[in-house]
Parts: structure tokens; C-alpha cells; sequence
């Protein structure tokens, strides 16, 4: 069965890691990273709130296409309310597939730990862009506030799967994912 994977979690988490490795193992499977896309709008390092919900539209018609063709779509992005889910949601339906979310989570030292080696080694320039705007927002509270707010909208999505990367090697997260999907 076709399907759109979900992968929920705060920046730095490694949801990205996991998309492009399966989507490296999964020929044809689509590693649909957000992030990318608004890097690819004009202006998006001027005005990257105003870029984010055009990249985010974008992204839903590629899981659309995507999925109509008969491929799984990995999708490794915060989201913390319906609203930002409603398109995938859609296309999921207009195309017959199904969804699963699985959120990735790590307690709060961790996350600030794993955002900052991110920023750090961060290749691509939407990430190290992430990391400043993460930064004058708050930095550690902006990302404490955003693993509350996750937490919160999780409340409400019995079908979702959180495994929780505290303790895990990426390579290990990786592997407990694979396995959660194996089993779905």
C-alpha cells in the first residue's frame, strides 16, 4: 500500500537524516523535505515566514503526484496543529493512500544538543538558517516551546508512533523506525 510517512519532531531530531537514508534504501520513495523546498523560492532568506507556507503548498501537490503514481512519500516536518498537516492529509486521501505519523522525540537537553551539532555541520544553507532563526527567537526556549506545543498536539493523535531517540544512535533510530514501518 501506497503511503505518506509522516516524520513529526523538533528541529535537529533527525528527521531528515531518516527520510533521505530511506529514501536512499526505497528506490522511487520521496524524501519531501520542506526546508529544501523554501530554499529553492526566491527570497526565502529575506522573508522565510512568508516563504514557508508557499513551500508547504508546494510540497503537498508533490505528495499528491507522488502518491497518485503508486510511491511512498517521506515527510520530515514540524508540525504542531491540524491546520499544517490539512493539505498532506488531502492529498493522502485524493489519492488512495494512507498515512502514518511517526514522531521522533528526544528530552529537552538532547534536542538542544543534537540542533546545535546540526547547525553546526549543516551543509546546506536553509539549515544554518534554520539555526538563526531558531536562535534569535530563543534559541533553547524557542525549541523548549516547540517540544511543548508538539507534545500538546500529540495529545490528540491516538494513531500516531513516537519513538523516543534520547538514548539512540541515529543509526538506531533509523533502524526502530524501519521497523515501525515494517510492522504498519
Amino acid at each position: 500500500m501506497v503511503r505518506l510517512v509522516h516524520l513529526n519532531g523538533p528541529p535537529g531530531v533527525g528527521k531528515s537524516i531518516f527520510a533521505r537514508s530511506y529514501a536512499a534504501d526505497n528506490p522511487k520513495a520521496l524524501a519531501l523535505d520542506v526546508d529544501v523546498i523554501v530554499s529553492m523560492i526566491g527570497g526565502w532568506r529575506d522573508d522565510f515566514w512568508r516563504t514557508l507556507p508557499i513551500a508547504r503548498r508546494l510540497a503537498a501537490a508533490m505528495a499528491r503526484e507522488h502518491l497518485a503514481n503508486g510511491y511512498d512519500v517521506l515527510l520530515p516536518q514540524l508540525v504542531t496543529n491540524d491546520r499544517e498537516i490539512a493539505p498532506y492529509l488531502a492529498a493522502v486521501e485524493d489519492s488512495g493512500a494512507t498515512y502514518l505519523e511517526v514522531v521522533l522525540l528526544a528530552d529537552l537537553p538532547t534536542t538542544v544538543e543534537r540542533f546545535a551539532k546540526r547547525a553546526a555541520d549543516e551543509a546546506e544553507p536553509i539549515g544554518r538558517h534554520v539555526e538563526q532563526i531558531v536562535a534569535t527567537n530563543g534559541g533553547k526556549q524557542l525549541l523548549a516551546k516547540i517540544r511543548v506545543d508538539l507534545l500538546s498536539y500529540l495529545e490528540g493523535r491516538s494513531q500516531s508512533v513516537t519513538i523516543d531517540t534520547t538514548s539512540l544512535t541515529p543509526a538506531e533510530a533509523y533502524l526502530r523506525v524501519r521497523t515501525v514501518l515494517s510492522e504498519r
